[in-house]
């Protein structure tokens, strides 16, 4: 079978993770160290991306997944956006073991902290100023707090969003910011086989739909052109249908892990729950395979946050990338 990513060629994708494989071997020179960042769990992500043919489809779509995650790192590199860090920590990226499955340690705490700056970030269109230097995870303009936790267990979640809750009361109370929120990524608690099963049968119907319309009609030109896997992976309405479950069950997979914590409960001041997933999704027909990282933001704001804000605050969260 052969593999394809219509949105963002391999050769596309290879060229950003050697572009970030080049950032961090500086970030490695300037700590004083002499290790080669190919001798790293990069450098064997880089092997199994360029030899991506050889992987199951499976094990392609958690690459593709992984390796989405870390380019974009390549943004705190570019200058574009204002986020301050300090070196020592973005190293963390290249700690741990590769796996597959995605990271499940220190660098997959780090990795969330930096993604979540860099949408809040992107979605100032660069006009925030990040911190990521204090003790704080995340400080944006001396005035919003953002406490991260990347939840790997159900049987946790209760006791680390009690405990970011009270991490943002002591940011304000030692003047690091007025107002924030908790940040959860809970990738981890998604049921892969119940949205592998749900993805499947979406993009079935959507397969039935177009195949039809590729024979005959207004737009039956512009489909055969793109091939089919293209035009249902840039189908707006597809997109949307399969971004919104993954939304659902991300906060379903909160709500349902709390027990007797509710968020209305949250400090004043702690906004709400920013709520993150990202899971691989494949497509495929006989001929190719497309591999698609899909990433939802929803979010749950606080009763006591301030109602003349509510509309601007979340048309700002809705701004948070999402999407394929």
């Amino acid at each position: 079978m052969k593999f394809t990513q219509s949105h963002h060629t391999i050769k596309d994708v290879i060229e950003n993770f050697e572009t970030l494989m080049s950032h961090m071997q500086k970030l490695i020179n300037n700590s004083g160290q002499n290790k080669l960042i190919k001798n790293t769990k990069l450098g064997e992500m880089h092997n199994q991306l360029v030899n991506i043919k050889n992987l199951t489809d499976d094990q392609a779509a958690a690459l593709a997944l992984t390796i989405s995650n870390y380019n974009q790192v390549n943004r705190i590199f570019d200058g574009s956006l204002d986020i301050h860090y300090k070196e020592h920590e973005i190293l963390d990226l290249i700690t741990g073991q590769h796996t597959l499955e995605g990271p499940n340690d220190k660098s997959s705490d780090r990795l969330f902290e930096l993604g979540m700056a860099i949408r809040f970030a992107r979605g100032s269109m660069g006009t925030f100023t990040i911190n990521l230097e204090t003790e704080c995870d995340i400080i944006i303009n001396d005035e919003l707090a953002i406490e991260c936790k990347n939840l790997q267990s159900a049987k946790k979640v209760k006791s680390r969003v009690k405990y970011a809750s009270d991490q943002l009361e002591r940011r304000f109370d030692e003047g690091l910011a007025t107002y924030g929120f908790i940040a959860v990524d809970v990738s981890a608690l998604i049921d892969r086989n119940k949205f592998k099963q749900f993805a499947s049968s979406v993009f079935e119907c959507f397969e039935k739909t177009y195949t039809v319309m590729a024979s005959a009609g207004s737009f039956a030109p512009t489909i055969r052109e793109n091939g089919i896997l293209f035009s249902i992976e840039s189908d707006k309405n597809f997109q949307k249908i399969i971004t919104s479950y993954l939304a659902h069950q991300a906060e379903f997979a909160l709500h349902s892990n709390l027990g007797d914590f509710r968020l209305e409960h949250l400090p004043q001041n702690c906004w709400g729950v920013i709520i993150q997933s990202a899971v691989p999704m494949i497509i495929s027909n006989n001929e190719n395979l497309v591999p698609i990282p899909i990433r939802t933001t929803s979010y749950f704001l606080n009763p006591a946050f301030p109602e003349q804000l509510e509309n601007q605050m979340r048309v700002f969260l809705g701004q948070l990338s999402t999407g394929f």
